[in-house]
């Protein structure tokens, strides 16, 4: 399991490095969008356990945090990016 874990934090922080630079450099790839949307999606689907597991507000919040702030980079992103062109 400490491998397992080890390989999936380098990859999310891999993207997440990603996501923050196409926030500042612009970037209209449609690897953002993959990127964005996985990342959207494990997070309001770990929001959703979290409420329905534990009723844990802290959890779920942060989760939806998550989920907000990559959308909000992915969407800087896609912005910038369009005006580069």
């Amino acid at each position: 399991m400490g491998a397992t874990l080890a390989v999936f934090l380098v990859v999310v922080a891999v993207a997440v490095a990603y996501l923050l630079r196409s926030a500042v450099t612009g970037s209209r790839s449609p690897m953002l969008l993959i990127v964005a949307v996985a990342i959207i999606a494990m997070a309001t689907l770990g929001a959703w356990y979290a409420w329905a597991e534990s009723r844990s507000l802290g959890w779920t919040l942060g989760y939806l945090g998550v989920a907000l702030a990559t959308f909000t980079l992915a969407t800087l992103g896609w912005v910038r990016g369009g005006q580069r062109a």
